[in-house]
């Protein structure tokens, strides 16, 4: 939505329209995506640790994204670059085990709240990633790892029993 001073400056309107809108967007729905297809793969395989490197989805993304440097960079393509480097870099996010704790198990609702949760995530670590270093920007896995690596070394620890949280 354009209000005020953005509606009158086209330098302002360009900018949120064809930078942040896309942006957002795209980060909006590649964590939704991530997030449920990571509690997918978890209740598939009856895995809470399952990853997409479990079946090879990982790989396949990385193929995708040789493909599309190789092949040529058009705006298709640098969208599955994109996708591609998100769901690399993206695989230790383990939102849906926080969410099967609060939501129990019913998938029916934990897909739904993977999702809001998987794209608030992505959006925040692709604001982070812009903000801390700015007027560089650190890439998202690194932020997204910082936030995946505690929860998932917690799942691993209560798992075993040497945590009683």
């Amino acid at each position: 939505v354009i209000t005020g001073r953005e509606a009158s400056d086209p330098v302002a309107s360009m900018v949120l329209l064809e930078v942040r809108m896309p942006r957002f967007l795209l980060g909006f729905l590649v964590g939704a995506v991530l997030a449920v297809s990571g509690a997918l793969l978890q209740g598939l395989f009856r895995n809470p640790l399952a990853d997409p490197g479990l079946i090879g989805v990982s790989a396949g993304a990385s193929l995708a994204a040789i493909a599309v440097i190789v092949l040529g960079n058009t705006w298709l393509g640098g969208w599955l670059a994109m996708t591609g480097e998100a769901t690399r870099k993206a695989r230790k996010k383990r939102g849906p085990h926080l969410l099967r704790l609060a939501s129990g198990p019913d998938h029916r609702q934990l897909l739904v709240n993977s999702a809001l949760l998987g794209a608030s995530l992505l959006l925040l670590a692709d604001i982070v990633s812009r903000t801390i270093v700015a007027p560089s920007e650190l890439p998202i896995g690194i932020v997204t790892a910082v936030l995946g690596a505690p929860v998932f070394l917690w799942i691993l620890f209560r798992q075993r029993g040497v945590l009683d949280l």
